[in-house]
């Protein structure tokens, strides 16, 4: 009957293995090696079949249970440089005033320089750089997240501080770009600056 469904090679192991006892009191069942628990799992399959590929730096600091799945999204939106900011809706065809709202003196409104270049994103980055011979604010929003997240850090709460501020500092600097772009008001990097901190209390 073994040889009807399976290969003949096989066919002298599986004759080699001692079937159950038949008076135990465990019952005889089918067993999927593949996980520990012996029962089947579409994980477990998927986890045979796909390709393991690097990991990605972003995807393992910005998809995380900490996080509130708006903001995992704003970040992945954000790295990819999906958001409608004036120097992406120009590149759609779009034209307008392409003017921050965070400096003396108005720059371009980008990615890069909304998050991390204008003047309150700066202020914002350097009010939490506290330790001494603390490394500069970059230009491009991407350093500035990548340098949080490869810190050391001592314990797992350190360690959660420095994957889940960048995201926030972000956000919020989002946040107070759209009230000054659709409301009007400007808000300080002090006033971001605290609204990090009340989600980061939150968080921890």
């Amino acid at each position: 009957m073994l040889l009807q469904w399976l290969p003949e090679s096989i066919v002298p192991m599986i004759l080699q293995i001692t079937p159950p006892d038949v008076y135990s009191k465990q019952p005889d069942r089918m067993v999927w090696d593949l996980d520990i628990s012996g029962s089947f799992s579409i994980s477990s399959v998927y986890n045979l079949v796909r390709k393991v590929s690097n990991i990605s730096i972003f995807s393992s600091n910005i998809w995380l249970t900490a996080l509130p799945a708006k903001i995992s999204f704003f970040m992945m939106r954000m790295s990819s440089g999906r958001l409608s900011v004036m120097e992406v809706l120009q590149r759609w065809g779009v034209c307008g005033p392409s003017r921050c709202t965070c400096c003396e003196n108005p720059g371009v409104d980008s990615i890069d320089h909304i998050f991390c270049a204008g003047d309150v994103p700066r202020q914002v980055w350097e009010s939490f750089q506290v330790e001494i011979g603390d490394f500069a604010t970059p230009s491009m929003v991407k350093h500035a997240v990548i340098q949080w997240w490869l810190r050391p850090a001592k314990n797992k709460w350190l360690r959660l501080v420095y994957q889940v501020l960048p995201s926030l500092i972000c956000w919020h600097l989002w946040k107070a770009r759209n009230v000054a772009v659709w409301e009007g008001k400007v808000l300080s990097a002090m006033q971001v600056h605290g609204f990090v901190l009340s989600d980061l209390c939150d968080i921890l």
